[in-house]
């Protein structure tokens, strides 16, 4: 691939928080790498959690559209507010039956 703002998973994994909140906030259709023309992929602006800081990070990437829609989610994929308040409610009563 070779986009210019790729990320290096090898030095991402280990310290992404894979229990943190990663917000994009902004994404667009880019055709190019190098100053020349190649296949779309999306460029991705990131707040990113890192393990043991309490500030995100800003991380800008380009990864395949194949990739980005495989690795995403966006609001419409969560659960609605009554599936997320009985989940709650479930928990909440788990957490009661086993004190």
């Amino acid at each position: 691939m070779g986009y210019n703002r790729q990320v290096n998973l090898e030095t991402l994994t280990p310290v992404i928080d894979p229990e943190g909140m990663h917000v994009e906030s902004y994404r667009m259709l880019h055709e190019h790498k190098d100053g020349g023309s190649c296949e779309p992929h999306f460029r991705s602006l990131w707040m990113v959690k890192i393990v043991g800081q309490k500030a995100p990070v800003t991380l800008i990437m380009d990864t395949t559209i194949e990739a980005y829609e495989f690795n995403t989610m966006n609001s419409s994929d969560l659960p609605s507010e009554k599936d997320q308040e009985d989940m709650l409610d479930q928990q909440i009563m788990e957490k009661l039956q086993n004190a």
